[in-house]
């Protein structure tokens, strides 16, 4: 008896082992294990960032001017899943009145001047580029079209989120749905961060689905 109690215990633990049910963390930092000046363990990159102490709270943040190119460590992302991420960026587009312009060097300058100060997140393959108040998603050559959202304007903390059930990606921007899209081509295992203007990361959490 003794033994076929302990053998539905063993194989109800290694059923359990390496299993990630519907809301487990896949990945979770908010930075609080580092000290000030650190880098997470197993980030690539952050030349101009580290950990910074803010009200409290340990970011991570720009301390030097400069670009900014900085990546997790290995995430498995495998599966279905959501990212949140909690940021803040400090880029301003002065050209911002020529956005409605369909043509012309207004127009022109208006291109410039947003993708040389904006921030562009890597899930991998999928990409969310973010202007001043302006935000775009997808992969190489299948991307939405450009959409407002006031809420990633300068120096406003904000949640940026992607949800991937099997080939479908979605893009929330403070819990509000902003993209949907089929992306069979998405390969994940990690997130990148590129900037040419400050910004900063307050958590990313990552969950099963």
């Amino acid at each position: 008896m003794k033994r076929i109690i302990f053998f539905l215990l063993f194989t109800a633990l290694l059923a359990s082992v390496g299993s990630a049910a519907p809301g487990d963390k896949i990945f979770y930092e908010d930075f609080s294990s580092y000290g000030e000046g650190e880098l997470p363990a197993g980030w690539i990159g952050g030349d101009n960032m580290s950990v910074v102490e803010v009200n409290k709270k340990k970011i991570l943040k720009y301390f030097a001017n400069g670009s900014y190119d900085i990546t997790t460590k290995k995430i498995d992302l495998s599966g279905n899943f959501k990212a949140t991420i909690l940021m803040k960026h400090y880029f301003h587009n002065e050209y911002n009145e020529y956005k409605n312009y369909t043509s012309g060097w207004k127009k022109d300058n208006y291109i410039k001047t947003n993708s040389s100060r904006s921030i562009v997140v890597r899930f991998g393959t999928y990409q969310i580029w973010i202007g001043d108040g302006v935000i775009v998603a997808g992969i190489k050559g299948k991307w939405s079209d450009f959409k407002e959202v006031e809420t990633v304007a300068p120096e406003q903390t904000f949640s940026l989120s992607l949800e991937r059930r099997g080939t479908v990606c979605k893009v929330y921007v403070n819990n509000a749905k902003v993209f949907v899209g089929r992306y069979p081509e998405v390969k994940m295992n990690n997130i990148r961060f590129s900037s040419n203007s400050k910004f900063e990361i307050h958590s990313i959490v990552i969950e099963e689905l």
